[in-house]
Parts: C-alpha cells; structure tokens; sequence
C-alpha cells in the first residue's frame, strides 16, 4: 500500500485484468454438424438434442492418443494427458468463428483501444474428445510462431461431467465449467479464449463426452483476415470480458496523476509487463540483426496494452525499455532503448559502455513523493524511476561478454522488457522535460 490510493487502484486495476474471456453463444442448427475419416466418412451432430451416446463412442474410437508440447519436444504421456484427437485433415466442421461473430467478440473482449479493430487470425488445431477419466494437467501452449498470442476452445453442448477448464496466471485461479454453462442447451457452444501464457488445465472428465475444437490466434498481416464481420447472436452470455480496458485503466491513471503527492515535480513511472512475449532466451547482435524489443509494440495484449493506450490517450508518451542488469551488485540497473551486446570489457567499465556507447540511462528507484533536485535534473544519465508495478523474470533475453579482472570471466547482460512514462509536474502531466 502507499499513500496515493489511487495508484494502488491502478495497481489493483492492472493486476485483476483477465487474461481469458469466455461465455456461451448461439449459433444455427448446421454450425453443429460434423464430418469425419477421409475413407468411409461418418456424420454426427453435436448438439445436444441431435448426438447420441454410441454416435459420440464412434467419433471417441476414431480418435488418436493427444499428445502435447514440452519445451520444443512432443510427447504422448496418458499420465499427463489422457484424451483423444483429431488432425483438421481428418474432419470438417460446419462452424464458422468469423461468420458466425465469434472471433469479433474474443477480439473485443481480450483486446483494447485500436488493437480490438486489428487483423486477427483464427486457425483450426484440433478436434478433441475427452472421455471418461480423460483430463489434461497443467501446462501453457507452445506458440507456433512469433505472430501466435492466444488460443480460442469451443466446447460443443454434448452431455459431460467435469472436465473443467482452470485457468491459472499472476497466482491468480479462474474456473470455466462448460459442462455447468451448456446444461440444458442445445444450439449454443461455450468459448474459452486466453493468452498464450496463461497455464491451464483440464480436470477428470467422470462421465459423458467433453468436445471441443480449438484454434490457435494470431496477429494477421492484413485487414483480410478479418474482412468478414459476422452478425453476433440475440442470445449471447459473455461471462468473463475484461473488466479493464484502456477506457479504465485511463481513468484509474488520471485520477493517480491528479494526486499532488505523487511525483510532484514530474519524473518517470515505471511498469513491469504482466504478459510473457515471445524473447528469445539469448541474442547475439552478430546473428540477430533484428533488435527483438522493435516488434514489441505491435505483440502487446491485455493489460499491458490497455496501459499503453492509456498512457497515450491522455497526451502521455509511453516508452518500452529493455531493464538491463549485469548480475553484478556493485552495478545499477541499466534502461535501454534496444538490445546491445556489450563488448568484451574490464570489470568496471560495464556501466560506463552502456551508458556512453548505447545511451543507457541509470535507473535510480524512488518513493512515489520523489521531488528532484537541481542535481538531479542536471544528471542527463541517471533517471529516478518510481515502478507502480515490479519488473518481474519474464519476458528477459541474455547477452554473453566477457570481462576482464584478474582473468576473463564469461559473463552475461540480462535484459527485461519493460514500459514507462515520462510525467510533467502537477497541474501539466504533458510537460516533460527532454
């Protein structure tokens, strides 16, 4: 707690913004029919009212053992998973998430400000059937690529027990009960949507059959990939939307700012970045020409996103920065406007490569009531920072040197995505020094 409350209802703000949205939706007696097996293909119809139990056992049969991504290995463990699947080679589903209005509501759910509006992607995965005493421990998705940053799971209304799907992220836990939601039901799915970080599970199926498709999201190329604006059903439950968006992360924001405690002369806040990106673990300049924190801004989801347009809609001008942190306790932490490699230096000329040959800045941690001095404005290579949110482990890549002491040692430059903002003083939050 600090005494800005209003900056602790920021933080409360950023840190309760739902990183899935689900419900159930309505769709049309066809959107349910299913075909499946290249030779000798068979139909059935996943609704409610229409499948029967032999039908589903036909389709479980048909099936092969799931397996599922470890690191950058697959493996088939029935002791961590236990569940059928189905390639999209093998089947054909009449539901359609772009025409249907589907895709548009996961965008506007999980997706704020011009990202909500951006060419999005939906690509079938898999077909899978989770019978009795199926389940699926927990786990996070494996991206397929940089541009891949969340998955949509449609679960077909055909009868089950259990197979809840719980959803974990920042220590917090949400249950989504889809055999609860579609009990009753027969022409509406339940929908799960979640970014790629976020760990999940799938709990003991104990009885019925528990179907589902899913799909993989990404970033699209062009306006094309969602050129098709579908019409949203009359009969439509959104359960869980983010309850942030830029719209309210701004407000919280703006009334923080308005404090006249918090930095009163102006300075920078700091945030770490609640969403994992997908960073490379290491980078080398030599052979990754590309700078990985220049896709960044077009990567970024959830809260993070609501917070950087939030920062923009009131006039501000966020900034995304790598953190960088030698390791080494004698070295201040380092801001950085790119990726660097360090060149291969004496034990204490670390800081001073960075800051004179990379325009590194000195990052110098401050109470929310920092007033700086002249000496403080004087500095241009120390920054105080006030972080509203810590800068956490995730989204970090490493570059190797080596430095020099008695003898060369290998050593490593940490660097961690992070965003902040510069703050004129009270009264004209716009002004910021340069």
């Amino acid at each position: 707690m600090t005494a800005i409350p209003a900056l602790d209802r920021l933080r409360e703000t950023l840190a309760q913004s739902l990183p899935y949205c689900g419900g159930t939706f309505e769709l049309p007696s066809d959107s349910f029919e299913l075909y499946y097996g290249k030779e000798n293909a068979k139909f059935v119809h996943l609704s409610s009212a229409a499948s029967s139990h032999e039908a589903l056992d036909a389709l479980q049969s048909a099936c092969e053992p799931a397996a599922f991504g470890r690191n950058t290995e697959t493996v088939l463990d029935e002791t961590y998973r236990k569940a059928g699947k189905m390639d999209t080679s093998e089947f054909v589903v009449r539901l359609d998430v772009v025409k249907s209005g589907l895709l548009d509501i996961v965008c506007s759910s999980l997706l704020s400000g011009d990202k909500s509006r951006r060419s999005v992607r939906a690509e079938l995965y898999k077909l899978n059937v989770y019978g009795e005493g199926a389940f699926f421990k927990s786990h996070t998705d494996t991206p397929t690529s940089g541009t891949m940053f969340g998955s949509l799971v449609v679960v077909f209304p055909t009868s089950h027990v259990g197979g809840n799907l719980i959803l974990r992220h920042h220590e917090h836990e949400w249950t989504f009960d889809s055999a609860k939601l579609l009990a009753g039901t027969a022409n509406h799915v339940a929908y799960a949507a979640f970014f790629s970080d976020v760990e999940h599970e799938v709990t003991t199926v104990t009885s019925g059959h528990r179907i589902t498709i899913t799909y993989n999201r990404y970033w699209g190329n062009s306006e094309t990939d969602r050129e098709v604006t579908g019409t949203q059903s009359n009969s439509l439950n959104i359960l869980q939307p983010l309850n942030v968006n830029a719209t309210g992360v701004g407000r919280v924001l703006a009334e923080a700012l308005e404090d006249k405690a918090l930095l009163p002369e102006g300075g920078t806040l700091g945030f770490g970045l609640r969403h994992a990106y997908p960073f490379p673990r290491t980078w080398d300049m030599a052979v990754d020409k590309k700078d990985p924190l220049a896709a960044l801004p077009a990567l970024l989801k959830g809260s993070d996103l609501a917070l950087f347009d939030a920062c923009e809609a009131l006039g501000l001008k966020p900034q995304l920065k790598f953190l960088g942190d030698t390791g080494e306790k004698d070295d201040e932490p380092i801001l950085l406007d790119r990726a660097i490699q360090i060149s291969d230096v004496e034990v204490y000329d670390r800081v001073d490569e960075m800051v004179t040959y990379h325009n590194g800045v000195i990052m110098e941690e401050v109470d929310a009531d920092f007033r700086p001095s002249s000496a403080d404005i004087a500095i241009g290579n120390r920054r105080p920072v006030y972080w509203v949110t810590e800068v956490g482990k995730m989204n970090t890549l490493a570059s190797t040197y080596i430095h020099y002491g008695n003898q060369g040692v290998l050593s490593h430059l940490y660097m961690t995505a992070c965003l902040t903002v510069d703050v004129g003083p009270v009264g004209d939050r716009k002004a910021v020094r340069d």
